[in-house]
């Protein structure tokens, strides 16, 4: 994930904190900061469609600076700059071009030839100014280099929402997952 605003809000992928959304009593969300830190995290938005999740951290980061959304699109072919922790082999940062977008899912996606690796999701994919262009979400299995990202205006459209105050019901946001998931289907 990364440092979304305020210091102690940061966006990851859906599919990384999952498990303690569907079963809290079995899971638990902690960070390790880059200055050797840890705390906790609680989840305070998400967006199931799209793979996000909003996570509030107990206390700010030390040093951490908000990425900045991109207010453009980059063009074809533009370097971005994915970064992650693949397969725990330390911080990582892989260059690739945007292609656009990826015209064969439901949901907007963009289509990134750089390698996303597992272990990079929810990691940020910024253009050569450092300003958020996507989210790290997947590859192609069955590919070289076809990388998924998730668009910046989810982020922003997420980062929007207020953030749920009061998750301490066990089961809240399995409720909410399936909620969104109702709702996507419909819209399908």
């Amino acid at each position: 994930g990364f440092v979304a605003g305020g210091g102690n809000l940061v966006v990851t992928n859906y599919h990384v904190v999952s498990d303690i959304a569907l079963r809290p009593r079995q899971f638990r969300l902690e960070y390790l900061g880059n200055d050797g830190s840890r705390g906790s995290l609680q989840i305070v938005a998400m967006d199931v469609a799209n793979d996000l999740a909003l996570v509030r951290l107990d206390k700010p980061l030390v040093g951490a600076t908000p990425i900045p959304i991109a207010q453009r699109k980059p063009d074809k072919g533009e370097t971005v700059l994915s970064v992650g922790y693949p397969l725990e082999k330390g911080l990582t940062i892989v260059s690739g071009a945007y292609n656009g977008r990826a015209e064969d899912y439901f949901q907007e996606l963009i289509h990134y030839s750089g390698a996303v690796n597992s272990g990079m999701s929810g990691g940020p994919a910024v253009d050569l100014r450092g300003n958020l262009v996507g989210v790290n979400v997947a590859v192609t299995r069955n590919a070289q280099l076809v990388s998924l990202l998730v668009p910046a205006n989810k982020v922003q459209e997420l980062l929007s929402r207020t953030p749920v105050k009061d998750t301490t019901a066990p089961d809240y946001w399995r409720l909410e997952v399936g909620r969104q998931l109702h709702q996507h289907s419909d819209v399908i």
